[in-house]
């Protein structure tokens, strides 16, 4: 992820990647496209995007989205709505 990232940057390139895990999208990320059921939930930023809002949308959980000490998006799912 590092390397697609930094590549991507150094050559002002696009990189679409399809991710289901929301920790990695976060942190490597510089924008996210949200979809539930082939619809946009939310775009953004990670920390625009991923929400508890749009988790509980997409997902069906209840959630929190903090920021760790190191400044990364944290998701906690507390429960299944």
């Amino acid at each position: 992820m590092r390397l697609v990232h930094e590549l991507a940057r150094e050559r002002g390139m696009i990189a679409i990647m399809v991710l289901h895990d929301l920790q990695i999208a976060a942190r490597w990320s510089d924008g996210i496209v949200m979809l539930a059921q082939g619809a946009v939930v939310a775009t953004g930023t990670p920390a625009e995007a991923i929400t508890p809002d749009t988790l509980a949308r997409v997902y069906g959980v209840r959630a929190r989205v903090e920021h760790c000490s190191r400044g990364s998006l944290q998701i906690m799912v507390d429960d299944v709505l």
